[in-house]
């Protein structure tokens, strides 16, 4: 049975040892082989390996740089969006994206997406990311959130609750806002920086979970190979 040498790998700063199993390629822990001995040491090794990586699955729903540089909303922007920083997928760019976009999510400010735009390029992660999430407070979500971040923040500084209707929209702002900002912008800033710092967190242990997982495969094959 013929087995072709494993491809070389570089160091990677995600990986739990100097062997880059996630960064390098799209391919499996058993692509090093041939077909029919792929067949054969997978039956052997028992294990299913799943060939969508996180990396790819977020790639698929982001638009692409040219795309984002198109964007007749982010034309003030210029040339700093030639920064590739702002379009890496590794595993501090997207965790830090999910925080950027979880936060300005929480705003009750129009404008999200800038915000948050803004933000990525402050933090320089990735900005497709961080300005697509802010669509967890969209049309449906929106009541529900800023209603109980406006209770939250009523209940945490002793302020009677008052009734109001929400609209992201600069009417709303001058009509309303005035009447409840206080405790609106208080609950808001501190759930968005909660739900921020666990979105930043989950997504740093479940990239390094994939990607200890994906090494743990290769060293499995290699066992079997070897």
């Amino acid at each position: 049975m013929g087995i072709i040498a494993p491809a070389p790998v570089r160091p990677c700063p995600d990986c739990p040892s100097t062997l880059c199993l996630f960064e390098g390629s799209t391919d499996s822990p058993v692509a090093d082989f041939t077909s029919d001995s792929n067949a054969t040491l997978s039956k052997a090794a028992g294990t299913r390996v799943n060939r969508v990586m996180p990396k790819s699955i977020i790639r698929r729903w982001l638009p692409t740089p040219e795309q984002v540089r198109a964007n007749s909303g982010l034309k003030f922007l210029g040339t700093l969006l030639h920064d590739p920083n702002l379009f890496h997928l590794n595993r501090h760019s997207v965790s830090v994206a999910f925080a950027v976009g979880v936060f300005t999510s929480f705003l009750p400010l129009p404008g999200q997406m800038i915000i948050a735009a803004l933000l990525a390029l402050w933090f320089r992660c990735n900005l497709p990311l961080s300005m697509i999430l802010v669509w967890i407070s969209n049309p449906v979500t929106m009541p529900a959130i800023f209603y109980s971040t406006y209770k939250l923040g009523a209940w945490i500084l002793g302020t009677p609750p008052l009734d109001f209707r929400i609209e992201l929209s600069w009417e709303w702002l001058t009509e309303e806002v005035g009447k409840i900002w206080m405790p609106l912008f208080f609950g808001s800033l501190l759930a968005g920086i909660f739900f921020a710092t666990v979105s930043y967190f989950t997504m740093q242990a479940l990239w390094r979970w994939h990607v200890v997982k994906r090494w743990k495969l290769r060293l499995q094959r290699r066992s079997i190979a070897s």
